[in-house]
């Protein structure tokens, strides 16, 4: 769990009060790191980076399933209640299990492709508190870190996972909420990130035959669509409540989607939206 440190060690301490005591709960915030265990708390103080401390808290776990949870998340009611005893219904067969954060019901659905969940998510893979991983898998694989400083080592995991298992449960109970505002979010390049390094992955799917073709446009779409939503956000921002690093963003889309000939529609249509906001605006 990265950011938030007191405020997850005090929903941390609550969920150990409320008798979750044979949970393994870990916060581990880029320098602090707080292990509870029966209720004790322990700290150690090592600034090791993003990535490494999602990997570090990984090593650190010791419950048979690993669960990721966001920065900004906080815990519903209830809602680790239901994370145990989903985990406890799929411990024997230990299939790939993903989480979708905006769901709104509690029901499953089982599925025997990647492309099945990257035309249901999009852009929702990228989030860290969509993953978990058994132990015994995480503590198997070699070279954990291969993706790292990319931000989306969960996603290679979870790929990992996937090949060796074939198969995804995806729980659609919503288990968090966005209670919590991050002062300064950011700190890297918003619109590289979460097209180059994220689009690599999948394209090696694409590549292995484990993903088709049409599923990576369509996710390529999407992100589009949510990339151009971002530019106009941190714009308009102006470093207020982002420290996001965009510079030139569209010639770095051009970079990414120039293939495509649906990217200049979607581009002249991005332009002419901005070019009549700003004539209502004056």
């Amino acid at each position: 769990v990265r950011g938030y440190y007191n405020k997850m060690v005090e929903n941390a301490k609550i969920a150990v009060e409320q008798g979750y005591n044979h949970m393994n709960i870990l916060v581990y915030d880029n320098g602090m790191v707080a292990n509870f265990e029966n209720g004790q708390l322990v700290r150690s103080y090592e600034n090791i980076g993003a990535d490494a401390n999602i990997l570090r808290s990984l090593e650190l776990g010791s419950g048979m399933f690993l669960k990721l949870n966001n920065d900004y998340s906080i815990y519903k009611e209830g809602s680790l209640e239901y994370l145990l005893n989903v985990v406890k219904k799929y411990s024997r067969e230990k299939p790939v299990l993903f989480f979708n954060q905006g769901a709104v019901c509690e029901c499953e659905e089982q599925f025997s492709t990647i492309d099945d969940i990257v035309l249901r998510e999009g852009w929702g893979m990228s989030w860290i508190g969509c993953y978990g991983y058994w132990k015994d898998d995480f503590d198997s694989w070699q070279n954990r870190d291969a993706r790292q400083d990319t931000m989306f080592q969960q996603v290679d995991w979870f790929i990992r996972s996937y090949k060796k298992k074939r198969k995804i449960v995806y729980v659609q109970k919503r288990l968090t909420d966005r209670k919590e505002t991050i002062s300064k979010q950011g700190g890297y390049d918003f619109i590289r990130v979460h097209t180059t390094n994220y689009f690599v992955q999948f394209e090696e799917l694409v590549n292995e035959k484990l993903l088709k073709k049409t599923s990576l446009i369509n996710l390529k779409k999407r992100v589009l669509s949510c990339m151009l939503s971002w530019i106009t956000k941190l714009k308009e921002d102006n470093g207020n409540k982002y420290s996001y690093e965009y510079n030139s963003p569209l010639i770095h889309l051009f970079t990414e989607y120039k293939m495509y000939p649906w990217f200049y529609i979607a581009i002249a249509k991005f332009e002419i939206k901005n070019i009549l906001k700003s004539i209502k605006n004056r």
